[in-house]
This record gives structure tokens, sequence and C-alpha cells, in this order.
């Protein structure tokens, strides 16, 4: 099958540049995201757990009471019940969740995907039956719930005295989260766009380079720049735009 070289070639921008810009975000934002998911989800994937992650947060978090004990250091809040119960929380959670993903050296899992981002918390199940009207599916628990659950408690930490940091921490958390999924979510749907994309690319070129044919001819696709006067120099340089392509390997690059 032959297929055209032109979508290998469209707008750097969107194709490189805006990818790899949310690709960065979506990378800072999942090293607070992992508090949510240790609490929220359960099984993971062998290749999508890390313990060093949440522990690292963990250390974050408990460090500034450390120095405020030994060296004293000045404007540091009080070690609350609530402090406490999240720095024991968070070490709890990863060592539960690690207990699960633990796979011998010698012997492989094929029966799960391992980078599996984990089996939704069972309470969602409840939700669902309980009230409806929430509409909480597997999709929007992961992209919208979860997420907000962990907002929703960082809001009412901010409202409690001397409870600012788990606050923030928890809503920076969520945040993060939401971020993260958006992001795994805009890189399927734009995987399924570049097939769609190079579909039309393939079979409307020739009409849109060679006839130039209008964009409301060609399903919207149009050539970008300037074009050789001569049909016949576009003809030759349509035939060198195609390349021969594998069917059943064939991928966007």
């Amino acid at each position: 099958m032959k297929t055209t070289l032109y979508l290998r070639q469209i707008d750097p921008f969107i194709r490189f540049v805006w990818p790899i810009t949310l690709l960065i975000l979506a990378g800072i934002a999942s090293i607070p995201a992992r508090i949510v998911e240790i609490f929220m989800r359960r099984n993971f994937g062998e290749r999508y757990f890390s313990w060093e992650i949440p522990m690292l947060i963990f250390v974050l978090l408990i460090a500034p009471y450390i120095v405020q004990v030994y060296i004293g250091y000045p404007g540091s809040s009080p070690f609350t019940f609530l402090h406490a119960l999240l720095c024991l929380a968070i070490p709890y959670a990863t060592y539960k969740r690690y207990k699960e993903v633990k796979r011998s050296t010698d012997t492989f899992d094929d029966t799960v995907y391992s980078y599996y981002s984990g089996d939704q918390h069972k309470i969602w199940d409840k939700v669902r039956a309980k009230y409806p009207k929430l509409k909480a599916d597997y999709v929007r628990v992961e992209r919208y719930y979860e997420g907000a659950v962990f907002i929703l408690i960082g809001f009412v930490a901010l409202l409690i005295p001397f409870t600012m940091v788990i606050g923030v921490a928890m809503m920076v958390a969520g945040i993060s989260y939401i971020i993260k999924v958006y992001y795994r979510y805009q890189m399927g749907r734009s995987y399924i766009l570049d097939m769609i994309d190079k579909k039309i690319i393939n079979e409307q070129m020739y009409d849109t380079f060679v006839n130039e044919n209008p964009p409301d001819k060609t399903q919207g696709f149009q050539w970008s720049g300037p074009k050789p006067g001569s049909r016949d120099v576009r003809e030759k340089i349509y035939e060198q735009m195609l390349e021969e392509e594998d069917d059943k390997a064939s991928v966007v690059s």
C-alpha cells in the first residue's frame, strides 16, 4: 500500500512542540499525583508503580517538622493530628501497593499489562449504585472524581487551623492527578486523530496538490505553501511523496 509522507512533515508545533510541552507538564504532575494513586487505586501493573516517589513526598512533608524539633526553625506550623495521620498513611498505603505488585525476579505475569494504572477503589461501585445521577462511570471517575476528592480534602484542610501544609499538598496532588490523566487521554485521542488524518491525506492528496481542489472539496485538507504552476511537475512531485507501507505494520510516524 502506498501512503504519502506529508503527515510526517506537518506543522512541527502541532506535531512536536505542543505534545512535548504537555509531556513535560504531565511528567512534573505525575510526581504529586502518586499520592492520589496509592490511596485511590489497587493492583498496579509491575512497571507502573514506583514506591520511591510517594516515599520521597513523605520525606518532604515530614522534613519541616523534624527541622522544627531539632533545630528550632521559626515559623513552622505545629505538627497536628492530621499531619501525623497523613505521614503514617503514605508509607502504609505505599507498602500495601508494593505488596500487590511485587514480583519474583525470575517470573513474569503475562496476564496483566505491566503499565496498568490500577483498579479503581471499590467505593466507586457504591457511589454508582447509590448516586446514579453522578454518572460515575470509569472514565468520569478517572478524569474528574478521583482528583476532585483530594482537592476537596485539601480545601477543607485549608479551613482548619495549622493544617495549611496538608491542605496545599492534597490540592496539589488532586490537580496534578487530573493533569496527568488529561495528558494520557489527549495522547490516546491524538493517536486516533492521526489515524483519521492519515486516511484523509492519503485519499485527498492528489486532488489537493495535483488538481488544486479547494478544502471544501477535500474534507478540509489543504496544501500549505506554494505549488509548482505546471500540472506535470506536480504529478511528478506527487509520485515522490508516496512510500510503500506494510498494511499490517501501519503506524503514524
